[in-house]
């Protein structure tokens, strides 16, 4: 007898944890436990210890890695040219609505996984010359500068909390219209939506406009 969606999906969630039980992704494992447990119907307890006080909208993203992209089975898969584009696309859309924080460590529930996992692969990558979070900071920092030199006053990086819980967080405040790749793309709740080019002239306009409205206002 062929399995349900839903068993099809509990079995692949219990496996994915299993494939985590050799790392240190406290967070992840307890972003699937709680998957499993609305599956089965059970309210399983969460030590939330490590978990943020502060949820993804507008003005917040969580990210777990600038190494592994996310995939739903829960596996380990590096690709640090394609998580830094996401990454940099989050902080487009940041100035390009209202500015926010982008959290890196810290997983979709809150809860700080800490990015031990990505300092470990890269000083098993010595070409990217990575060994501690002050390297790690830096290869972030000249990532944005490299895309958006003549913004990097509206930027900041820091790294947060202690030992294998440490984060980083990105800061954006809104500014004027930057791309990406020659695309725009603009907040709308904790979704990231790129301008069309049909309506591109249009959305720089009233984006300038917008701008000129706010700095009128603090002056």
């Amino acid at each position: 007898q062929p399995l349900t969606p839903e068993m099809q999906r509990l079995a692949s969630l219990v496996l994915a944890y299993n494939l985590l039980s050799d790392f240190d992704l406290s967070g992840q494992k307890e972003a699937i436990l709680r998957q499993i447990g609305e599956l089965v119907g059970l309210n399983l307890r969460i030590d939330s210890t490590n978990r943020l006080d502060v949820e993804e909208g507008e003005q917040v993203e969580f990210k777990t890695s600038v190494v592994y992209k996310a995939n739903a089975d829960g596996r380990m898969e590096p690709d640090t040219k394609g998580q830094m584009w996401v990454i940099m696309r989050v902080l487009c859309s940041f100035m390009n609505t209202k500015g926010g924080k982008l959290y890196l460590g810290v997983n979709d529930y809150s809860v700080v996984n800490g990015l031990d996992n990505d300092l470990l692969w890269f000083r098993e990558h010595p070409v990217y010359n990575i060994s501690d979070m002050d390297d790690y900071q830096r290869y972030i920092s000249s990532h944005i500068a490299r895309e958006w030199r003549n913004q990097m006053d509206l930027i900041s990086v820091t790294v947060e909390g202690e030992g294998s819980h440490r984060y980083v967080v990105i800061e954006v405040r809104p500014g004027d219209p930057v791309s990406l790749d020659g695309h725009y793309y603009f907040r709308i709740g904790s979704e990231c939506r790129e301008v069309t080019e049909e309506g591109r002239e249009g959305w720089l306009e009233r984006r300038r406009a917008l701008l000129r409205q706010m700095k009128q206002t603090q002056n």
